[in-house]
């Protein structure tokens, strides 16, 4: 509540980027903010990082496998293409039963109907393939339920905003999408759009911190990562 108050005159829709920073640089130094860029400095230098050593710096929890690298519960090529040919096999064969066990014209149109079934199939696959994945979770039992799936978005969302917040990147924007995904979207710098320049090292550090920030708060609360 007191931060809530100590930031309700700073618009963080419709301000820029360099007003939003210095508002909350403000608010540091009265004391009444700890956090804001709190990472920025030594925290942000720039250096090689592989799995091996996120997995040692996070004593075990960050992993090929809590990222869904391998992972057995990963949906991989060889899910896809299982699912392609049963799909197909069972057009296949129910196009067959009808033929055999239904009048005649009746029978047609339903193995006409069957037959267009895997060619939806791949055509989804193509377009939207997270809708056949998430199928084949289900099948596996391994996709979250509604309120499994809203903890993980909620815990991923916090994520970057902590991270993004302790970096000191402005919010440029939060929302909800059609599907009901929230979303937060941060300024690349402090004073807003960077153009005309590359980004500094530091500026890279900071964005690539705040894009994995998500994934790591999910294997923290829950033990993997799902994005």
């Amino acid at each position: 509540q007191d931060i809530m108050s100590a930031t309700s005159s700073i618009d963080f829709e419709g301000g820029n980027a360099a007003s939003q920073s210095e508002q909350l640089d403000a608010l540091v130094e009265a004391g009444d903010l700890t956090m804001w860029k709190t990472a920025v400095g030594s925290s942000l230098r720039t250096f090689p990082v592989s799995l091996q050593f996120l997995e040692s710096r996070t004593n075990g929890k960050v992993t090929a496998d809590a990222l869904g690298f391998g992972s057995e519960d990963d949906v991989s090529m060889d899910d896809f293409k299982y699912a392609t040919l049963g799909v197909t096999l069972g057009a296949s064969v129910l196009g067959v039963l009808a033929l055999a066990l239904l009048p005649e014209n009746i029978g047609a149109t339903v193995c006409y109907l069957l037959a267009l079934v895997p060619i939806a199939f791949i055509g989804i696959g193509s377009t939207a393939p997270g809708i056949i994945a998430g199928g084949i979770k289900t099948a596996k039992g391994t996709a979250d339920t509604q309120d499994e799936r809203l903890d993980r978005i909620c815990r991923h969302e916090a994520g970057h905003f902590l991270c993004g917040y302790m970096c000191g990147l402005p919010i440029k924007g939060y929302e909800t999408t059609e599907n009901g995904v929230q979303c937060v979207e941060f300024h690349p710098s402090q004073e807003g759009p960077v153009t005309g320049r590359e980004f500094s090292p530091e500026e890279i550090a900071a964005l690539a911190c705040v894009a994995m920030s998500g994934s790591v708060a999910e294997i923290l609360g829950l033990g993997d990562a799902k994005g």
